[in-house]
């Protein structure tokens, strides 16, 4: 893919080795000398796709982006934009879009910063045709610095904004807790600012990436960090509030053998660090996305089903030759309505200092069902081919079953390279299905298949000595464990419903050995 008229336009390329439903969206020029990334993206009622976008000067102060909004038809070709915005005492980054179901139009979230850069959080407003209606501010004066990723609508139809701030601390040192009201009007905050600990402790911080309303009015927050006092970097956790932002309580991410790393720093594959992203299933479960490992043996992007009280039930854990890759940044995954769940993984994004690599990488999609069996593969992009580096924020499904990319691309045979837009839509097609050849050492073989009384499986890969066998409903619910030796297992299940059903195989230590489907008649 190759950029077209590079200095006047943003064009949808269309790409041959995919589907008829699938497209590429590239900037080409229209800002130039300053980065340029999309940040969100939502499907229309007029079949076409609606992006926000933050544009950043290289000599900006950090978190200094204009945000932008970019409408495309069906077929991915531009057909308006808008700055958000427009006034020369303000900028404003978006972050995440919403339908304002009392117009059709749109609410937008982002960061803000005025022409003193005191940081703050912002909402805009518009109609389907980006004709603003109002807006709002929310400046934070004491602090140097907000961190906002994702927005999430209450049970209520309230947004609740979770955000990370910093005053004199190296690290965000406060999250802040904020309820717009449908209109994106601010109707409640609270702080929480953490105890500086005296030297050689490492100083407290907390990064929220991301909340979820439960059935019971609260609500649980994702992130990175901590509320204790004494909290290393990699410490990540789940926290608990109720509607009025009082902290009830505090789970850690789990282990695959049940139990709870503390500080978040395993070695190897046992526990997500930093969520990127959370869904709530039907039943309660949560599916968090995230990585994995440390900073000494290189991370790997994860993704895992716990329960609401942090029990783990199954992860998928891809692999890659890269010594770091990471999933997309704002949310790396993406519930169907049937319950197929999409994952993005970026290989080869190495930053050990600062914000953004310049390494070539790679962009692999995989769709998975309820208890994180894959089921398809993509690779979305191969940076390696020309010398490109992608940064991608967030992965959504579509309506015709397919599923968009957005974020950015940054040539790195230019001189002087920098991000410029980037999206691109595939069709329910494009994602190729899993063979059992790629993933040798984690399948097996179950036969019959569909069948009646039950079903015996052989495991491929090192052999499981003692192990067991956890069969699953199609809504995840446990319906019977079986011991496994020698890599052999046999199910029986005569009191079981005929339907779909979902296994899985740990062995002595609860590492995943084996995953499928089975079928009773």
């Amino acid at each position: 893919m190759r950029y077209i008229n590079s200095l006047t336009c943003a064009c949808a390329l269309w790409v041959p080795l995919y589907g008829q439903q699938t497209w590429t969206f590239e900037g080409t020029g229209e800002h130039p000398g300053l980065q340029a990334v999309i940040t969100d993206v939502v499907e229309t009622a007029a079949s076409g796709f609606l992006m926000g976008t933050s544009v950043h000067a290289n000599n900006s102060p950090p978190g200094q982006w204009q945000g932008h909004l970019l409408q495309l038809d069906a077929q991915g070709q531009m057909v308006a934009t808008r700055k958000l915005w427009d006034d020369p005492g303000f900028v404003f980054s978006i972050t995440s879009i919403h339908e304002d179901e009392s117009t059709g139009g749109w609410l937008i979230f982002g960061h803000l910063r005025d022409d003193v850069q005191t940081p703050g959080i912002g909402t805009y407003r518009c109609d389907a045709d980006l004709t603003p209606l109002d807006s709002s501010h929310h400046f934070f004066p004491d602090l140097v610095h907000v961190s906002l990723t994702n927005v999430t609508r209450d049970t209520d139809g309230s947004y609740l904004v979770m955000t990370a701030g910093r005053g004199s601390s190296q690290f965000p040192d406060r999250m802040i807790l904020m309820r717009f009201n449908p209109l994106g009007q601010l109707v409640d905050e609270h702080t929480i600012v953490l105890t500086i600990p005296p030297p050689p402790y490492a100083p407290p911080f907390i990064l929220p990436r991301h909340a979820i309303p439960m059935d019971d009015g609260t609500f649980l927050v994702a992130g990175a960090g901590d509320l204790q006092e004494f909290p290393p970097s990699e410490r990540s956790s789940f926290l608990h509030f109720d509607h009025s932002f009082a902290h009830l309580g505090t789970f850690y991410p789990p282990h695959a053998d049940g139990t709870t790393d503390p500080w978040g720093i395993s070695e190897g594959w046992k526990v997500i660090n930093d969520h990127q992203y959370m869904n709530r299933q039907a039943n309660g479960d949560l599916i968090v996305s995230g990585r994995r490992g440390s900073l000494s043996n290189g991370y790997h992007a994860a993704i895992n089903r716990i329960s609401a009280e942090g029990e783990w039930i199954s992860a998928f854990l891809p692999e890659s030759p890269a010594y770091y890759d990471h999933p997309f940044f704002l949310n790396s995954s993406w519930e169907r309505e049937d319950g197929r769940i999409l994952f993005g993984m970026m290989e080869d994004f190495y930053a050990p200092v600062g914000w953004l690599t310049r390494n070539p990488t790679k962009i692999h999609v995989w769709e998975l069902d309820p208890m994180l069996n894959p089921l398809c593969s993509l690779e979305v992009a191969n940076g390696d081919e020309l010398d490109v580096h992608y940064y991608p924020q967030r992965i959504k499904a579509t309506s015709d079953g397919g599923f968009i990319v957005v974020g950015g691309r940054m040539l790195l045979s230019e001189p002087n390279p920098t991000l410029d837009y980037w999206a691109i839509k595939l069709g329910p097609d494009d994602c190729l299905a899993i063979g059992v050849e790629e993933h040798t050492a984690l399948s097996a073989h179950l036969y019959p298949n569909p069948g009646n009384e039950g079903f015996t499986v052989l495991l491929n890969g090192p052999v499981v000595h003692v192990g067991a066998l956890h069969l699953h409903d199609a809504q995840g619910r446990l319906v019977g464990t079986t011991p496994v030796q020698q890599s052999t297992a046999r199910f029986g299940a005569q009191g079981l419903a005929p339907g779909v059903y979902l296994y899985r195989i740990t062995d002595a230590e609860g590492q995943p050995r084996g995953s499928g489907k089975w079928v009773k008649e």
